[in-house]
């Protein structure tokens, strides 16, 4: 390996060692936000009874039990899957709704998490909630369980590698531009792609058939994230790799209409800087949720003004405003999460509704299979969701909690929990003892990004993305 082409810091702790503040912040979270907050609501709360009570003890058991690895655990960092994903669901709560830290310590009775998808009484409300919570911490218990079962994995991964050349980066990064100019001709242009979204009853009709190539055309941030991780800092300096990094990451929203796929597409290069540096950019990260947020809103309007007026969009009803852009994602941001999705699937289940019986986790199972070779090919937990529970074309993703509980009763919850603990022990100890293999890097910050989210759409997501990082790779003539 050249190492004057790429160097990373090697230290004891590949996960980026959790500055002493930021530990004590973590701390005086809990204390604060979870433990007094809770307390404070129970204390103001006009109906206390039983449930109610053990409503906040889960919380408060629940709130503790995130904070473990983080606070207790040997060679954690900020970059390991069970610290980072708490992260970023922090920031990305302060960055969408600050006043909620606020208003959970001032106290004004016990919140409980509602659903539009049905109405539901106080009594019919406790029950749910402290029925989700139990979920949750059986999950919680089961992680663990299945993390610290497996054991120390310490075997080194033997994968050579070689660091292609920029030329080889360049060519590909074309080839890639090619077939989105290819794509986007053949839809009539940009604007006729996004008139489409409505025109055919929402995005998931007008994408029907066409699963492989967008999910390519998704991932395409592939190329230029690999030539971050095998080039290092210098790459920023090449004109080339700065349009196709900027085109790739905005390519997601574009093709598919995911405004998450930006957030996935722009993380992995901050984890990169994280390994290569061994440091927090709070700064920087900071930054990306604030211009995400603003994002957030604009892209809703785009999207929205297509899908809600049956195909009639054009550039110029879009309100391009800053000020306007950020009332638009907090507005958006308050209805999805009024929609409670975990509750309403509990209710419908409690109410009769059937369960999925694996469906959902064979769409993820087939998701190499084009759904024009298998017209009726289960989709995601999202798409049964928005039809049989909130009856709507949108598709009103649940947790992996709530998916696994609809889908095999408690069983499912357990063995979702417990198989999602012993991937976070097998995918950390396979990077921690082969920190320096570019290969093991690249792969485990595609995952880490995802958060490791074990929903069906989330491990599709996973499974396409690694399989497209391995052809590249392959294309590259790394491996």
């Amino acid at each position: 390996m050249n190492r004057r082409i790429v160097k990373y810091k090697l230290e004891r702790n590949p996960f980026v060692n959790i500055p002493d503040w930021l530990r004590f912040a973590v701390a005086l979270y809990f204390i604060i936000y979870i433990l007094f907050g809770n307390i404070t609501q129970l204390l103001t709360e006009p109906n206390i009874g039983f449930e109610i009570i053990m409503i906040v003890f889960f919380r408060i058991v629940i709130g503790f039990m995130v904070l473990v690895p983080i606070l207790f655990f040997r060679q954690m960092g900020l970059i390991h899957l069970f610290a980072f994903p708490f992260f970023i669901s922090l920031v990305k709560r302060f960055i969408q709704n600050p006043e909620s830290f606020i208003t959970q310590v001032v106290g004004n009775g016990v919140y409980l998490e509602s659903t539009i998808a049905a109405n539901l009484n106080y009594y019919e409300l406790v029950n749910l909630n402290l029925e989700a919570l139990i979920y949750s911490f059986i999950t919680w218990v089961f992680i663990f369980v299945g993390f610290l079962s497996f054991g120390d994995f310490k075997y080194k991964f033997p994968i050579k590698y070689k660091i292609p050349s920029s030329r080889r980066f360049i060519t590909f990064s074309f080839i890639l531009i090619s077939i989105v100019l290819i794509f986007f001709s053949i839809q009539g242009g940009i604007t006729n792609w996004i008139v489409q979204w409505g025109e055919q009853g929402g995005r998931r009709n007008a994408m029907e058939g066409l699963g492989p190539i967008l999910r390519l055309l998704t991932v395409s941030y592939i190329i230029p994230l690999s030539w971050y991780v095998f080039r290092g800092k210098v790459v920023f300096s090449n004109p080339y790799f700065l349009i196709f990094f900027l085109t790739t990451i905005l390519m997601g929203f574009f093709v598919t209409g995911s405004r998450s796929s930006i957030l996935h597409g722009s993380i992995p290069f901050i984890l990169v800087y994280m390994i290569r540096n061994k440091n927090l950019p709070l700064g920087r990260f900071i930054g990306l949720g604030a211009v995400f947020f603003v994002l957030f809103g604009l892209l809703g309007q785009i999207r929205k003004t297509s899908t809600y007026n049956s195909g009639d969009f054009s550039w110029d009803k879009i309100d391009f405003n800053i000020e306007e852009n950020i009332n638009n994602a907090v507005e958006e941001s308050d209805k999805w999460g009024s929609l409670g999705a975990d509750i309403a699937t509990y209710n419908y289940v409690a109410k009769g509704g059937d369960y999925l019986y694996g469906k959902s986790y064979v769409a993820f199972l087939s998701f190499w299979i084009p759904r024009a070779i298998w017209t009726t090919k289960p989709h995601g937990v999202g798409y049964y969701t928005g039809r049989d529970i909130f009856n709507s074309q949108s598709g009103v993703p649940p947790s992996s909690i709530a998916e696994a509980f609809w889908n095999f009763d408690l069983f499912g919850v357990v063995l979702i929990a417990l198989f999602q603990g012993l991937l976070i022990r097998l995918i950390s100890d396979v990077y921690m003892n082969n920190p320096d293999n570019m290969i093991i890097i690249l792969l485990y910050v595609i995952i880490l990004a995802t958060g490791l989210q074990m929903t069906s759409l989330g491990l599709t997501r996973i499974l396409q993305t690694l399989f497209y990082a391995l052809l590249a790779l392959k294309f590259l003539r790394a491996i």
